[in-house]
């Protein structure tokens, strides 16, 4: 599932391409519009406008379009294409903005996971859907503050959306294997210098892998995510790299190199 990371890529793609080019023709499928939320609300909000701004928070990228904001979230598999004649994956563009410079931007959603919105307020929006704080802004002294309140497992309270919002199943595992800190942890049995360094690293690891365009071929050796297989070797020890289930999802740990508080 994209996170943070991946979301930041998007934005600055978009940036890159459609930013200030004005919106001559919106497409959207039915299947991929919140709940409450009609074509035509989309259409009015983005034709005849240019997409003059992007924000992103979490797992959202927020496009501003005249006076409303554009909403997207991407689920399991959703990214962008900016395309001119044909789109790279037409069966499963869902949202289409045409540009007045005769070229198109795609949101492409293969399994039809995430959603297209639209919104006058970011931070209303942000509060009604329950969202924390970005996991990129929020302070040292804040996430300590919210951890500390959290019962159940590390790995559960780092990919609570109301928690924190930007950490998914991929980069929670990554950021516990940088700070030695086994997923299956009680969050209640880490002390405040522990979650001080665990929110640094959390920071590095999602900065790092934005600047990377969260492309996992390209991340330092050093990283856990392109060996989340069974039995992979650890690239910090000697240790293998094992699957476990937290909460029912599948998460990659070196039993060795990640201390487990209980």
């Amino acid at each position: 599932m994209p996170e943070l990371p991946d979301v930041r890529a998007f934005m600055g793609y978009l940036q890159s391409t459609a930013l200030h080019k004005k919106i001559v023709h919106t497409s959207v499928d039915e299947a991929v519009l919140r709940k409450g939320t009609s074509l035509q609300a989309v259409a009015r909000a983005a034709t005849g406008h240019s997409m003059e701004e992007a924000q992103a928070h979490g797992k959202h990228l927020f496009v501003k379009t005249g006076r409303k904001w554009l909403v997207f979230h991407f689920g399991m598999t959703g990214h962008f294409d900016y395309y001119e004649c044909q789109p790279e994956d037409e069966d499963h563009t869902h949202a289409d903005f045409e540009l007045e410079n005769g070229y198109h931007l795609a949101y492409v959603a293969p399994r039809r996971l995430g959603f297209v919105d639209v919104t006058d307020d970011v931070a209303g929006y942000i509060e009604k859907e329950g969202l924390g704080e970005d996991a990129l802004r929020i302070s040292r002294d804040r996430f300590v503050e919210l951890m500390q309140n959290r019962r159940g497992m590390l790995k559960s309270a780092l990919t609570n959306q109301a928690v924190v919002a930007g950490v998914g199943n991929v980069y929670a595992d990554e950021i516990l294997f940088q700070a030695g800190l086994h997923p299956k942890s009680a969050v209640k049995a880490l002390g405040t210098d522990a979650l001080r360094k665990l929110h640094t690293t959390m920071q590095h690891v999602l900065r790092e892998a934005a600047d990377r365009q969260a492309d996992p071929s390209s991340f330092p050796d050093s990283w856990l995510t392109p060996r989340r297989e069974d039995g992979a070797a650890c690239p910090s020890c000697s240790g293998t790299i094992r699957r476990i289930t937290v909460n029912g999802r599948g998460t990659y740990v070196c039993p060795s190199c990640q201390s487990e508080f209980s």
